[in-house]
């Protein structure tokens, strides 16, 4: 399925009792109910975590900081939990540090995940609909660390209002109250390599140059708001 072609014909027939989507579409009208899936509750999350890899986990150094820092997202977690059981000698901490580090461990266990191939074919064909602009932020937002960016910042480095509306509207950033963005690690992973090494280097010479012109602004009385 794509821009142009929409599902069709729809499976008919009550042998099919199940449609999976990415985004809330009524396919099927009335003959299906709607149920939409969240993140994980901290106590399902850590119960998914031990019981993959094994309860003494959660008594090693920065359980609860990974805990905190895949935030409820199943897949995210599915693939730690691969990770720490595969290379038992690595701490949630050491992992949860190469990861901010934004050295992807988990490529050395993504054939162990069915769903990462999934996830990255789905991130493929997205990239592939996408103008010249979509990819430029995309490649952009994800230079930023896995934390919220507040909306000053993202307004410097060139993701203005429209570019976080266009980035939310293809579901890539999530948009917080307060006007910071957040984007999914897996999201800024794939964002991160996506592209050619000519546009890769673009977003980076872009992203520092207006970080560098923002912290022309610092001063030793209100610095701090900007740092």
């Amino acid at each position: 399925w794509s821009s142009e072609a929409h599902p069709g014909p729809l499976p008919q027939g009550a042998h099919v009792t199940l449609l999976a989507t990415t985004r809330k579409h009524a396919l099927g009208g009335a003959r299906f109910r709607a149920f939409p899936l969240g993140f994980l509750s901290e106590t399902e999350a850590r119960d998914l975590l031990t019981s993959a890899v094994g309860s003494e986990i959660a008594r090693q150094a920065g359980f609860q900081d990974l805990l905190d820092h895949l935030a409820g997202h199943a897949l995210a977690l599915e693939l730690a939990a691969a990770y720490l059981r595969e290379y038992p000698d690595v701490t949630p901490e050491h992992y949860l540090r190469d990861l901010t580090a934004g050295r992807n461990p988990d490529a050395k266990v993504s054939d162990l995940v069915r769903y990462e191939h999934t996830v990255k074919e789905a991130f493929e064909l997205l990239w592939g609909r996408l103008g010249r602009r979509e990819r430029g932020l995309w490649q952009l937002a994800a230079l930023f660390a896995p934390v919220p960016v507040s909306r000053a910042l993202a307004d410097a480095c060139g993701l203005d209002a429209d570019a976080r509306r266009d980035l939310r509207r293809f579901h890539l950033i999530e948009i917080e109250r307060s006007g910071a963005f957040r984007m999914h690690r897996l999201t800024r992973a794939f964002g991160l390599r996506a592209g050619d090494d000519t546009s890769r280097r673009a977003a980076e010479t872009l992203f520092l140059a207006r970080i560098a012109a923002q912290a022309q602004g610092i001063e030793l009385a209100d610095g701090f708001r900007i740092y």
